[in-house]
């Protein structure tokens, strides 16, 4: 482990040799390799087990490091899309926020925890749905507000709506907004907040709108509240993705915004 922990440290201090630029995202392996899992303390708190339900096979948590060398475990939606859109190594990259939310109208509203999700989210994590669907790749989409669904929990469904076996395509109230329900998730998922058993998933974008906050959150970089877990793509090996991965913080941190240099 204190070989392991030296290696990253070395690679931290390769990747910040090139000064100017906010962050630096490296990959810690998290998941599905039992005993020899390779895990530091800053990253324990996104994800340390393997998580039920999930097809963990090459999931990696995707987290970042600051110039300083301090940890930052999470990312902004504007740095997602980035890395998102320009990572070849990673056959997926999806982010999640845990968030309390009020379901149902005013004269029956339950508070039910939920993750705030990337489009991509149940596809990058391997869930199928037990009823229903999940989100299509057209609702992957990065505009604000464009798509109100939402997948419920296998508990949620039974205990909230009887088991319904044609829930999929109803409408719910979640914050006082209507969203439609598209799939039911399989009992043994609970998503990806250790320790939590949560009880539905929404698209991000869908964050001003239910938290009554401007769409700027979604652009602004500084915003650094998403949870990441990425996909390795069969063969690729962790060192491979952290170069990739490097090299795109050098090339963004050429053409960075104000928002991304450093205070």
């Amino acid at each position: 482990m204190e070989t392991l922990a030296s290696d990253l440290r070395y690679a931290v201090r390769q990747l910040l040799k090139s000064p100017g630029f906010a962050a630096v995202v490296v990959l810690s392996l998290a998941l599905g390799i039992g005993a020899n899992t390779a895990v530091f303390s800053w990253i324990d708190a996104i994800v340390l087990r393997p998580l039920p339900g999930v097809d963990d096979r090459g999931l990696v948590a995707f987290a970042t490091v600051a110039p300083s060398g301090d940890p930052v475990p999470t990312t902004s939606y504007p740095d997602y899309r980035d890395y998102r859109d320009h990572l070849a190594l990673l056959s997926g990259l999806a982010m999640a926020q845990p968030a309390a939310l009020g379901l149902g109208d005013r004269d029956h509203v339950d508070r039910v925890w939920g993750e705030m999700v990337s489009g991509n989210y149940f596809a990058v994590l391997g869930v199928k749905p037990a009823l229903g669907r999940t989100f299509l790749p057209e609702e992957y989409g990065d505009k604000p507000n464009a798509y109100p669904v939402t997948v419920i929990s296998d508990a949620l469904w039974r205990g909230r709506f009887q088991a319904d076996p044609a829930i999929a395509g109803k409408t719910v109230k979640i914050n006082g907004h209507e969203l439609t329900v598209v799939g039911v998730a399989p009992p043994d998922f609970r998503g990806t907040m250790p320790g939590l058993a949560l009880d539905l998933w929404v698209p991000t974008v869908m964050r001003p709108q239910l938290n009554g906050i401007g769409e700027w959150m979604l652009r602004d970089r500084k915003t650094r509240d998403l949870n990441g877990l990425a996909r390795l793509r069969p063969g690729v090996r962790i060192e491979q993705a952290r170069a990739e991965i490097a090299g795109l913080a050098r090339e963004l941190a050429r053409a960075r915004t104000p928002t991304r240099t450093a205070a």
